[in-house]
């Protein structure tokens, strides 16, 4: 029996892609992660894996769909992968990784980071703003509104950015699987190296390399939101809610490729508000340099130079 895949996909690390691209089309491999709509009640007990208490936790509905999904596989890997597993509202993650640990027994571990300068811009500009929306419809928040809403204190340990400390996570894994079932896949490297990310990828889990290179070249999903394309949405869909029969119109003309040129004409003219990103890089290298160090160190990991470290 193939031991399953499991990857830990930190959001805006490209994990989208991955599973999109690659692990649902691969020939060798059989997703079973970031799921459709027919696989719904699995979900749920994936959520119960990662969120519920210890004391209404029961797996045996989990464990017979895990078994059912192998036998099924006619060979294949299982791949399963959700944020669920590194996400800020989960449980602990050491509870998490031993219940994976049961249920799908020796696995991999595939994890996808980035530095958390970008990553934090990217759930910003996409997730996090939107958070923001729901709950204050009538305001636009800037990048410094975002970031001391996320570090006050009641929030530090439940939200985004608590979840960013990779080395934690990691390590907790890597004694659960053991350290030799562990690899950590660079965002950075991905964008720098497609080939190279690819092989690395594709040697770790065993599947054929070409067919995973030819896979991870198509197009790039849930592509990030950028301060033009956040601004154009706003204003876009403000106007168009005003006019109706317009909305309704354009949303048949493929109303999203509207939007893209608008965003392009607001990006290349400079109308959407400017933001300091660069203010809170001390910020950010305070809360992560010491982490990403212990990922250096414990992983003899190659970290790239984007990533926050006061001495290297």
């Amino acid at each position: 029996m193939e031991e399953t895949i499991i990857h830990i996909g930190w959001a805006k690390t490209a994990s989208t892609t991955l599973h999109g691209s690659l692990f649902e089309n691969h020939s060798q491999l059989h997703n079973i992660g970031l799921p459709g709509d027919e696989r719904l009640e699995f979900v749920e007990e994936l959520v119960k894996l990662s969120q519920r208490d210890s004391s209404r936790y029961d797996d045996s509905l989990l464990k017979s769909m895990v078994s059912e999904m192998k036998e099924q596989s006619s060979g294949r890997k299982l791949v399963l992968g959700h944020d669920f597993f590194s996400y800020h509202n989960a449980t602990d993650k050491r509870i998490i990784a031993e219940r994976l640990r049961s249920v799908f027994g020796p696995s991999k571990v595939v994890a996808t980071i980035r530095n958390q300068y970008d990553i934090i811009k990217s759930y910003y500009n996409g997730l996090g703003r939107g958070e923001f929306t729901l709950l204050f419809p009538n305001g636009d928040f800037s990048f410094d509104d975002w970031m001391a809403f996320s570090m006050q204190k009641k929030r530090q340990d439940t939200y985004f950015l608590s979840c960013l400390h990779y080395a934690e996570t990691l390590k907790v894994y890597a004694d659960v699987f053991g350290r030799d079932s562990i690899k950590i896949l660079q965002f950075e490297n991905m964008v720098d190296d497609l080939p190279s990310y690819s092989n690395e990828l594709a040697e770790f889990i065993g599947i054929d390399l070409q067919e995973t290179f030819s896979l991870m070249s198509g197009e790039h999903r849930n592509k990030s939101h950028t301060e033009a394309s956040f601004y154009a949405q706003k204003k876009i869909g403000a106007f168009f809610d005003n006019v109706p029969m317009l909305k309704s119109l354009l949303t048949k003309l493929d109303f999203l490729q509207g939007r893209g040129l608008v965003t392009g004409l607001v990006g290349k003219f400079n109308l959407a508000p400017q933001q300091d990103y660069a203010k809170w890089n001390g910020v950010i290298e305070d809360m992560y340099s010491a982490g990403n160090q212990e990922l250096i160190h414990f992983f003899k990991l190659d970290l790239h130079s984007k990533y926050p470290i006061l001495a290297r």
